[in-house]
Parts: C-alpha cells; sequence; structure tokens
C-alpha cells in the first residue's frame, strides 16, 4: 500500500522528486505556486495525507490545474499549457524560477476559460489534444512560439460551440 484513499478518491499521477527539488502547482487560472517538496509533512504508508490546497495560498475559486517537480529551471527545458477552449502556451523554465508565496501568473486565460494540462518539454516534441467530441490535432512543438509569463497563448485547436478539449499531452 502506498497510499490510502477515501471512496471519491484516487491517485491519478505519481512522480518522483528530491526533498530539494520544487513543486510547481499550476491553477486552472493560470497562476503558478510553489512548493519545496521537504515542505510536505511525512505520512506513512496508511496515512491519507494533505491536501495541497492546504499546504499553499490560493486564490478564493482556484482549482489545482496540474503539478510538475523540477529541480533546477534550466532554460533549455519548457512549459507547455493547455487551456479547456483549445489555448497552447509554450514558456522558458527559466521564466518561473523566482517563486513567491502567493504565486504568479503563468498564463492568462480568459474568463470562459481554465488551464487544464501543463507539462514540461525540451522543444523538440510534437503536441497532441483531443476534445470531448472526437476531434484530434497533433502538430510539432516548434510549431509554437516562445512566449512570456503574462500572455495569452495561442490557438492549438479550433473547436465548435460545444465542444472542449479533454487532453493535452507532449509527445
Amino acid at each position: 500500500i502506498g497510499m490510502r484513499t477515501r471512496e471519491e478518491d484516487f491517485v491519478s499521477r505519481l512522480f518522483v522528486a528530491s526533498t530539494h527539488a520544487y513543486i510547481m502547482i499550476f491553477s486552472d487560472r493560470g497562476r503558478v505556486y510553489w512548493l519545496k517538496v521537504h515542505a510536505i509533512p511525512d505520512v506513512g504508508p496508511d496515512g491519507r495525507g494533505k491536501a495541497i490546497a492546504n499546504l499553499i495560498s490560493m486564490e478564493p475559486g482556484e482549482r489545482i490545474a496540474a503539478m510538475i517537480a523540477t529541480k533546477e529551471f534550466d532554460p533549455d527545458k519548457l512549459v507547455v499549457m493547455g487551456t479547456r477552449r483549445g489555448v497552447v502556451k509554450k514558456t522558458a523554465l527559466a521564466a518561473f524560477s523566482n517563486p513567491r508565496a502567493g504565486g504568479i501568473i503563468a498564463m492568462r486565460v480568459e474568463e470562459d476559460d481554465a488551464v487544464m494540462e501543463v507539462q514540461l518539454s525540451d522543444g523538440a516534441g510534437e503536441i497532441f489534444i483531443g476534445t470531448r467530441s472526437g476531434k484530434a490535432i497533433r502538430f510539432r512543438e516548434s510549431d509554437v512560439r516562445s512566449l512570456g509569463r503574462t500572455t495569452y497563448g495561442v490557438r492549438g485547436i479550433a473547436l465548435r460551440e460545444d465542444d472542449t478539449v479533454v487532453a493535452m499531452e507532449v509527445l
């Protein structure tokens, strides 16, 4: 047993990080928060752990969209973000190297949109986006230009009125 869960809970992602690494926590509103791995309370395998939202100071109404672990803010690495309305943004990981307790803007997001996936990349891969109605697109990551932290991003996929993005992967 690695972790006890409640009936409505499930483990969706598992990653390995050293105690000196940062966990970057991205909210659905486009903000990023940092948490040092050593600041996470130790719990035995039978424990239930503690909600991450209780360990950082998120704004009211924000939800966690994605998390990535990094030890160094390598200038050659990129952060690729995707939203439910099909917007994609690529930013250098080094742009996130100055952690603040209250978080910073990682991506501007429209009111009717939300960040749904964030992944690390080396810039040489491809991006795959899938929608609820079965549409999909796959394109080179180099087709998306690198943008600053406080920008909106570019359209990754055109959606119909009733469709939303359900998955994005950096291949």
